[in-house]
């Protein structure tokens, strides 16, 4: 995921913090104990709802779970 994120410009550094790109801001967390990965967005373009960014995110999750 880290790796993905990156490559979109996203930079992921560490197990939580935030960012932004394009309006669309996330914060994620992650538990190397549990392996839990928490992603929320915080704030999205008026363009977009918070409902497609989360899509989005889920199907890149998925998609880096499978690979």
């Amino acid at each position: 995921m880290v790796e993905k994120a990156r490559s979109a410009g996203i930079p992921m550094d560490g197990n939580s913090g935030s960012a932004a790109k394009f309006g669309v801001e996330v914060a994620w967390s992650y538990s190397p104990e549990t392996h839990e990965l928490s992603i929320q967005c915080l704030r999205t373009p008026f363009f977009l709802n918070a409902g497609d960014v989360e899509a989005k995110i889920r199907t890149l999750v998925q998609q880096s779970v499978m690979a």
